[in-house]
């Protein structure tokens, strides 16, 4: 027995809120219709609730062939998953163990349909998904150091440097920041009177030292600054460097977040920038001939004697 327009369309709209899919041809089935009496029905829902101002949507879904009712903040909710996925991948700052965690734990929350939603759109990346060579558990150490950070407590660890070499130190850490794929702990090493920057994941074990270093509040690199004036995570002392460049400015300024433009014609464009360290030696080589360090002298010299370095490779 049909079912008329009216009832049919307040029967879909019940399917809909009960998080049910409406395909068509099933439901034209059901209600012994056309399947093109059935889209017009689903016209008719979307323009409902657009007027209405009900703050959802139909939208298709490709793997269940059907419509689904998505409320805003649920499609909100699955955005929001879909992008911190995308950037968890693309930092690849975590192994597959803690990967696999931290996607769980983003998209556990979701209902049914809304992981149908999204998990298709992951499951590319997620099988080709390729950590750092390091491929370490990280999740248990950051919680760990931001801890010891909060109560600020000192601590000591066994550190492998960049040359293999490993060292234990006495510190009190007191930021950790993600940047160029890995976490860092920026710390105040009383040894050595320095604010230090170390690797997490070159700290092979660390514990809460008997020993107890104070720093002021005002004596702290504040990690803001830090992120905007460090390049590649090399400290050193604070300096402002002025550059020709011939590449695409908003790169530029956008790599350098404290790049300002002194002046620029057909030519080229004159940039200065507050940086730390030596670090932005190694994105001006990296833009070849489009960037030509100006000053500080003491800069131009490490960076000619880097080019000379790599001149000997191809002569």
């Amino acid at each position: 027995m049909k079912t008329s327009q009216a009832g049919r369309i307040l029967t879909l709209y019940i399917y809909l809120l009960n998080g049910q899919t409406l395909n068509k041809q099933q439901i034209a089935a059901e209600f012994h219709c056309s399947e093109k009496a059935i889209q017009r029905d689903i016209s008719f829902l979307k323009s409902f609730l657009a007027d209405t101002g009900i703050h959802g949507d139909l939208v298709y879904n490709a793997l269940d062939k059907g419509y689904q009712f998505i409320k805003k903040e649920d499609l909100q909710q699955q955005q929001t998953v879909l992008v911190l996925s995308k950037i968890l991948f693309d930092s690849r700052a975590f192994n597959k163990t803690d990967i696999t965690l931290l996607l769980d734990s983003l998209i556990e929350p979701l209902s049914r349909n809304e992981k149908q939603a999204v998990l298709p759109l992951l499951s590319n990346e997620k099988l080709f998904y390729t950590p750092l060579q390091h491929d370490q558990a990280l999740i248990a150490k950051i919680w760990d150091f931001s801890r010891y950070i909060n109560k600020k407590q000192t601590i000591a660890i066994d550190y492998q440097r960049a040359d293999k070499k490993w060292v234990t130190r006495t510190i009190l850490p007191y930021s950790l920041i993600f940047s160029e794929y890995y976490f860092y702990l920026i710390c105040y090493n009383a040894k050595y009177s320095s604010h230090l920057i170390y690797r997490i994941d070159r700290i092979k074990s660390y514990h809460i030292s008997k020993e107890k270093i104070y720093l002021e509040a005002k004596e702290k690199i504040e990690e803001g600054e830090f992120r905007k004036m460090s390049q590649f995570m090399l400290s050193g002392q604070a300096t402002t460097i002025r550059f020709a460049f011939t590449g695409i400015v908003e790169a530029a300024l956008d790599r350098l977040p404290t790049a300002r433009i002194i002046s620029q014609n057909d030519k080229e464009t004159i940039i200065e920038a507050d940086v730390y360290g030596d670090g932005v030696i190694m994105w001006l080589l990296s833009q070849g001939s489009r960037a030509h360090l100006l000053s500080p002298p003491s800069m131009v010299e490490k960076l000619k004697a880097e080019v000379l370095k790599m001149n000997e490779f191809y002569c």
